[in-house]
């Protein structure tokens, strides 16, 4: 799936990320750590936004769309990766090595040590 930039697209990496809720019926407000559903990870991330849509990049190579809107999402940013040579979303996935393939070996031996906790 290849996603074109937009001026209201936002590009970074994150060290974590969480989706923060509404406030629950007694104030607090709850927060989620987001994680990968093939490895599991919940450390650094590629996500780009536009509008309501989020999609997120694990190191695995797994990529994937959630729920939320821009700002449910709270990221503590190494930087906003923009250069003029990526056209989209898979051209800074690759630059950035994002795009491992999630069937390999070595992913497939860390989903499964992962599913058996």
């Amino acid at each position: 799936m290849t996603i074109g930039w937009e001026s209201t697209m936002l590009l970074r990496v994150a060290d974590q990320a969480h989706v923060r809720s509404a406030p629950s019926g007694d104030g607090r407000e709850v927060q989620g750590l987001i994680e990968c559903p093939y490895c599991r990870r919940v450390t650094d991330w590629l996500i780009a936004a536009s509008g309501a849509q989020i999609d997120v990049a694990c190191r695995c190579g797994n990529r994937w769309r959630i729920q939320a809107s821009l700002n449910q999402v709270v990221a503590l940013a190494e930087s906003q990766p923009m250069d003029p040579r990526w056209t989209c979303l898979d051209d800074a996935r690759q630059a950035l090595g994002f795009t491992r393939h999630v069937d390999t070996a070595r992913g497939l031996r860390r989903r499964g040590r992962h599913q058996h906790r």
